[in-house]
């Protein structure tokens, strides 16, 4: 299993409101799997099943707001492995959620 830390912007908004938050999601090999099955000519067959599985897994959910999303596998990083418990899996986060979670 993987963690991403999925981040979701508008460009086209103000400065200052171009974020739409964030979402935490946990990814499995078989989900990634399926990504690679859905869509078989991805660029890169190493990485981008995961990422693809993490963006669908919000989609599911309902917590895509949309717009450009950034990914970054997060369940390797030490500095959030020790905030990891606190942050909810699949639940997008406003900025002000972010750094409440971040004081704890």
């Amino acid at each position: 299993m993987r963690t991403y830390w999925l981040s979701f912007c508008d460009s086209d908004r103000p400065t200052g409101q171009q974020f739409l938050g964030a979402v935490v999601v946990d990814v499995t090999e078989a989900d990634a799997q399926l990504a690679l099955q859905l869509f078989p000519t991805m660029h890169d067959q190493q990485e981008g099943p995961w990422i693809a599985a993490a963006v669908r897994a919000c989609w599911k959910a309902r917590v895509n707001p949309g717009g450009e999303v950034a990914s970054l596998r997060v369940d390797d990083a030490p500095e959030f492995a020790r905030r990891s418990p606190h942050y909810p899996r699949l639940q997008l986060l406003s900025r002000a959620d972010v750094d409440a979670l971040d004081a704890r």
